[in-house]
């Protein structure tokens, strides 16, 4: 009898039984939490523990706002990867809990899910795996590189490029890569796409191998970094381009680091399907800077220093719940990011035009949160078409928005939401302009993830040319059009 059976029994004899738990391998996606499966939410929100990967970027852990404890469990390059499962996730599955094996990409495709189910096996632990986009698949469709082309090939092979270089001291790991090599040499000779995992160490001698083995000199080759990110970058060259040049002179390179090295995660593309790129490309914005030693061409869309710049999105139409849906982020977004009241968090700001007339329901809930900044327009607008009120409509107006326009470009507030801004633009109290101006600039400079909300009825096009997200909300039946006003009991 071993030693689980011998515990389950002490348990049962003192009135406790043991339950095993579940574990999930979750595939994360290439890194954009956007690309989540609705099922992965499901699990991540659900579980006791959540093990991640190292790679696992904050912006997916943020997304899980169950009572999960969070555990960094992952390898990175040179870490020893010979172990299955992680005891930790073994540990905590035996204790009874379920337990999430968050795993970057999807967890079948070079994640080491064969040896991590051998343990899962072996110690009687149930699980399901849940797939995720792999960064293989995701770069295609976020740069516009089909993998696949009638007027260039059919075939794509996805391969691991770690191993280039090493050198085998056992003879399995000899056996190993006799085979590796034989495979590498029925690849080179192919004219397939070649999409190249775990690479981004080895460029160089990833792409002299393939040459060696016989692939054209000539052949387009993509280094993506970051897929699917706000900094996501391809670097074009070909297999001699990479071969040759992507290594520095030592006297060039004063802290004698090796420029084959490539920010990881990142991927090799190889194929003539590369010279497709950027004809199919639909990211807007494109940056291009040309590297003079490689003769290659970096694209990177928007700030090329990896700085995520958030959404801009936009509630309008003429239905009711605008600001609701508004305020609903907002309140996701505080739960995302420390269920607690800490004043050391990211804020949020709110600023209302057209209201503050009346102490609404929404201003009393998150009265006394000091992460939520609320500011109104102190007595709203008069809604009188005499010159003087609107004057003096405008003249509030205007002065709000110079507290909005502070916290737009203040990097301790991650979202802010411009309640009924529509308003203030369409009866001219604002310059339409110089408002999208700010907005875009505020948005540029911003600090990763500050998103920005705006809200209100007939949003001008040049705000939706803008942005990023626009949901028309339609006029349904309310009890206002029936001249009920809001009160409890009645459901709006």
């Amino acid at each position: 009898m071993n030693m689980v059976n011998m515990t389950n029994m002490k348990n049962m004899a003192n009135g406790k039984i043991m339950t095993k738990g579940k574990v999930y391998l979750v595939g994360a996606g290439p890194g954009d939490p956007q690309m989540l499966t609705l099922r992965a939410l499901e699990v991540l929100n659900s579980v006791d523990v959540v093990a991640h990967d190292a790679l696992i970027s904050a912006a997916i852990l943020e997304r899980i706002c169950g009572h999960a404890t969070l555990l960094a469990v992952g390898y990175r390059h040179g870490e020893d990867r010979s172990q299955g499962m992680h005891p930790d996730v073994i540990k905590f599955a035996l204790e009874g809990k379920s337990v999430a094996r968050l795993k970057q990409g999807d967890p079948m495709m070079f994640a080491r899910a064969a040896q991590e189910m051998d343990d899962l096996i072996k110690n009687n632990i149930s699980f399901e795996i849940i797939p995720g986009i792999s960064s293989g698949f995701a770069f295609a469709s976020t740069l516009g590189i089909p993998l696949t082309h009638r007027d260039f090939t059919s075939e794509v092979t996805f391969i691991s490029g770690h191993d280039c270089g090493h050198h085998c001291d056992h003879d399995r790991d000899h056996d190993n890569e006799k085979k590796n090599k034989k495979s590498w040499e029925q690849i080179a000779k192919g004219n397939g796409s070649i999409v190249i995992y775990m690479g981004g160490n080895r460029v160089k001698e990833n792409c002299k191998r393939l040459i060696d083995l016989g692939r054209n000199k000539e052949t387009p080759v993509g280094l993506i970094e970051n897929v699917s990110l706000a900094n996501e970058k391809i670097t074009i060259g070909t297999l001699e381009s990479f071969s040759c040049n992507c290594n520095k002179d030592n006297k060039d390179n004063k802290d004698n680091k090796d420029n084959n090295v490539f920010n990881s995660p990142a991927l090799i593309a190889v194929g003539d399907v590369l010279k497709l790129y950027p004809h199919y490309s639909w990211k807007s914005e494109k940056n291009e800077i040309k590297n003079e030693r490689t003769g290659s061409v970096c694209c990177s869309d928007g700030d090329s220093s990896g700085s995520d710049n958030g959404l801009i999105i936009v509630f309008t139409g003429d239905g009711k719940g605008k600001t609701s849906a508004a305020l609903g982020t907002l309140v996701r977004r505080l739960g995302h990011k420390n269920k607690g009241r800490n004043e050391n968090d990211k804020r949020c700001a709110v600023v209302q035009f057209i209201k503050g007339k009346w102490i609404t329901g929404e201003m009393l809930y998150f009265k006394g949160d000091p992460r939520v900044e609320w500011i109104t327009m102190n007595s709203g607008f008069t809604w009188k078409k005499d010159q003087i009120s609107l004057q003096e409509d405008a003249k509030k107006a205007q002065q709000l928005w110079v507290q909005a326009k502070e916290m737009l470009f203040d990097s301790q507030y991650d979202l802010v939401i411009l309640d009924e801004l529509t308003y203030a633009l369409n009866f001219n109290f604002l310059s339409k302009d110089e408002v999208i101006k700010d907005i875009k600039n505020a948005n540029a400079s911003a600090s990763a993830g500050k998103d920005i909300i705006i809200t209100g009825r007939d949003c001008p096009q040049e705000i939706k040319d803008i942005a990023d997200l626009i949901s028309e909300i339609d006029k349904k039946k309310h009890p206002f059009d029936l001249g009920i006003k809001a009160k409890k009991g009645v459901d709006y």
